[in-house]
């Protein structure tokens, strides 16, 4: 099971959770400057603390993003970035104020049908529940005892379902993951 997404897949337990982490769960991704898979909810504090590339980039005061030190004063003179409201969330993909719910605002606003039109990893995502719910699980007498085939179907017959997530998450293998999640 994701720590992240919730997502159940018996492959996850070899390198398949790695893989997930690495390039499909739509709550993560990767940093642009140091390529290290982070949180998405926490890909600002990331940017502007934790990145080795951190001392590139500025907080906006208006927005709490963020920004380029070299795009900074343009940023900051056109005024044209959403105000951060109090008491909520700054989505870095889309730039849109989400509740300040917790984890269950965020996997909403990441992983919903209505959610973030800039996560890319949200359409696989979506994509991949509605086609595991359109097809029928095989009765043990269909299984194929051919490996590739078993593999497909163990892909094919995987869960995906969101749920809650415990308070303390540990990654193995994967170092450069946030502790503070």
């Amino acid at each position: 099971t994701c720590i992240f997404c919730g997502e159940k897949n018996e492959l996850f337990v070899n390198d398949g959770l790695e893989q997930h982490y690495w390039s499909i769960c739509p709550m993560l991704t990767r940093c642009k400057e140091c390529n290290q898979v982070i949180e998405i909810a926490t890909l600002i504090d990331h940017l502007l603390s934790e990145c080795t590339n951190h001392e590139k980039y500025s907080q906006c005061l208006r927005c709490n993003e963020a920004i380029l030190k070299t795009e900074y004063e343009k940023h900051t003179k056109l005024k044209e970035c959403l105000e951060a409201k109090p008491n909520t969330n700054r989505c870095p993909l889309c730039h849109n104020n989400i509740d300040s719910n917790g984890e269950q605002s965020w996997r909403e606003h990441l992983m919903s049908v209505d959610g973030c039109v800039r996560n890319p990893r949200r359409e696989l995502a979506i994509k991949k529940k509605n086609k595991e719910h359109q097809q029928p699980h095989l009765p043990i007498s269909q299984k194929s005892h051919h490996p590739q085939q078993q593999q497909q179907q163990q892909q094919q017959s995987s869960t995906s379902n969101v749920i809650k997530k415990q308070n303390t998450k540990k990654v193995t293998g994967l170092p450069q993951l946030p502790r503070e999640l």
